[in-house]
């Protein structure tokens, strides 16, 4: 009945059909219900529910359990002490790449007008602005209310810090970035127990030039990137309290981190027989800090009516968004690399010209996709249910965005980035005498792209050097 009455709801452009009484009624039964079944699920042993889940669940083991081929990895002499010491590296890396001139652009630029803009305004006299959809903004700029307001909050801590001025809009989403870089370490070494692999992995994603773009905007896409695998990582560590918050984070900044749901699903349903009540915070905290996260429009005297009302204008501009754009692209060209997006361009003075171009390294690129490839044979050769895990993380990243009617850009592919980059230091750590001509010409490709990721002035024959084929300009 719900999903009958959602889908005449929304297809008749949110017509009211029921009385607002009935409706609050019929949602806190649906609560109620909801929270009872949890209850005989997961506390109460003695239910015919928990049989029935159980028998789902044995079947899912029965399944699992059909032996893995083994698969010894080549042997890598590798300290404690060293180890260490490859993954500092790796972050001082990450962190100095993104930390380089991130105050220029000394402006607003891209979403930024959008994004940064909103934050300003938070601050402002004029805060209440921020959450009125139907305002007129200044020209050249737009109130950003299209998103959960999470990535702005952050937005406006960083000013709050580091003044109002591009640098503090834009240091909390490369720290961020950082720590995604982190993540992909981490997640790499807890899936596939192997700390090379986890090495290989991050200096991977550390040497890709789109996280490190995205992680220098203000925007709230390194926001989302970051918070989603922190779920997924506690959820690993079964965390389960930590995931859930993390995982609310995640959506409080954009509503695609739902593409993680099926994941955590997955890694649940890897658990053993036995059922945790801990799960039962996915269903309290991620909306409770979704709402939690528009705290300050509460502040500033809306009800939860402009909030309803607030969510009703996102779904209808992301669901029939049909402008278009001289840079977006079709969700199967993204790990091919055929249209970047440009994001800033400056006038070209004396022969010299500044650019932020949004892309991915080509050799980190076009060797991850066939790396997911690989990894997606061994999976199914070698039942290697640990690869595949890796292979089913980048593809829900990715695939359901071939269902999206909105126009979408390269940077949507980003959450599958790090999915990939495990991939390739799996493949690499199984041929180790490619790790290091790997790194190598990914380096080099790095040092090559990174005056036109990052917006340094440079000669226009450098410039022009950078466009290899036609789709790129």
């Amino acid at each position: 009945m719900n999903l009958v009455y959602s889908h005449f709801w929304v297809s008749n452009n949110f017509v009211q059909i029921l009385p607002d009484l009935l409706i609050q009624f019929l949602i806190v039964l649906g609560i109620s219900l909801t929270v009872y079944v949890f209850y005989l699920i997961l506390i109460d042993r003695k239910t015919s529910w928990e049989k029935a889940l159980l028998l789902i669940r044995r079947s899912i083991i029965k399944m699992k359990s059909k032996k893995s081929l083994s698969v010894k990895l080549p042997d890598i002499k590798l300290t404690k002490k060293r180890s260490k010491t490859y993954l500092y590296l790796i972050l001082a890396f990450a962190f100095l790449t993104r930390i380089i001139n991130l105050g220029s652009p000394s402006t607003t630029y891209f979403d930024e007008v959008y994004h940064a803009f909103t934050a300003k305004v938070m601050m402002g006299e004029e805060a209440t602005k921020a959450w009125e959809w139907w305002n007129t903004p200044p020209q050249g700029f737009a109130y950003e209310w299209t998103h959960p307001p999470f990535a702005k909050l952050g937005m406006v801590f960083g000013m709050s810090i580091f003044g109002q001025d591009p640098f503090g809009w834009r240091i909390p989403g490369a720290i961020l970035g950082v720590g995604s870089v982190l993540l992909v370490y981490l997640l790499a070494k807890k899936i596939l127990k192997d700390e090379v692999v986890g090495l290989i992995s991050a200096a991977v994603f550390s040497l890709d030039g789109l996280p490190l773009v995205m992680s220098r905007i203000g925007m709230n896409d390194s926001y989302i990137l970051f918070f989603s695998l922190l779920s997924i990582y506690f959820f690993l560590k079964e965390k389960d309290l930590f995931s859930a918050v993390s995982f609310g984070l995640a959506l409080s900044s954009k509503w695609s981190a739902l593409w993680a749901v099926p994941i955590i699903f997955v890694l649940w349903l890897k658990r053993t027989n036995k059922f945790r009540p801990s799960i039962l915070w996915f269903a309290l905290l991620p909306f409770t800090i979704y709402l939690l996260s528009y705290l300050p429009m509460f502040t500033t005297g809306h009800n939860l009516t402009i909030w309803w009302g607030m969510q009703k204008q996102m779904w209808w501009y992301h669901t029939g968004l049909d402008a278009t754009h001289p840079y977006t692209s079709q969700w199967w060209t993204w790990p091919l690399l055929i249209r970047p997006i440009y994001l800033y361009t400056s006038s070209e003075i004396g022969g010299y010209v500044s650019r932020i171009y949004a892309m991915g390294n080509p050799f980190v690129f076009w060797f991850g996709i066939a790396s997911v490839a690989i990894c997606a044979v061994f999976s199914y050769l070698e039942r290697n249910k640990k690869v595949g895990l890796i292979v089913f993380c980048y593809l829900i990243f990715f695939a359901p965005w071939a269902a999206s009617p909105r126009i979408m850009f390269l940077y949507h592919y980003l959450p599958s980035i790090p999915f990939m980059a495990i991939a390739t230091g799996y493949v690499l750590r199984r041929t180790p005498k490619l790790i290091f001509t790997y790194l190598f010409i990914s380096f080099l490709t790095f040092v090559y792209f990174y005056p036109h990721w990052v917006g340094l002035n440079i000669p226009l024959w450098l410039d022009k050097s950078y466009y290899w084929v036609s789709s790129w300009r």
